[in-house]
């Protein structure tokens, strides 16, 4: 809707010690998760598709399929969609990791 005109700025708000939500409204989130070298998260298995896209770092994804698991590295600047059907995915870092995380509100 661009008569709305500007709208104010929202500040990031912490939804753990590695979690920053950038953004919310109703049609996406935007995540960005900060890692430590060695550190791990997961995320998925919320019944979204998770957008992912490194900024800074490596990050390994693991994910559970039927075939047994599935694992894909991104370095910096790679992209990957994980889509819901995929479930939980867990996230370990290389290097101190900087992701940014889209998807849809719950």
């Amino acid at each position: 809707d661009y008569a709305r005109g500007p709208v104010a700025s929202q500040d990031p708000q912490f939804i753990s010690s590695s979690i920053e939500r950038l953004v919310a409204c109703d049609k996406f989130l935007l995540d960005r998760l900060n890692l430590p070298d060695g550190a791990s998260a997961t995320i998925g298995g919320d019944g979204s598709f998770h957008l992912l896209a490194v900024l800074e770092g490596g990050a390994g994804i693991t994910t559970q399929t039927t075939s047994g698991p599935g694992e894909e590295v991104l370095s910096a600047g790679q992209t990957a969609l994980l889509p819901a059907a995929a479930g939980r995915a867990k996230i370990a870092s290389q290097g101190n990791l900087t992701l940014l995380d889209v998807s849809l509100p719950r």
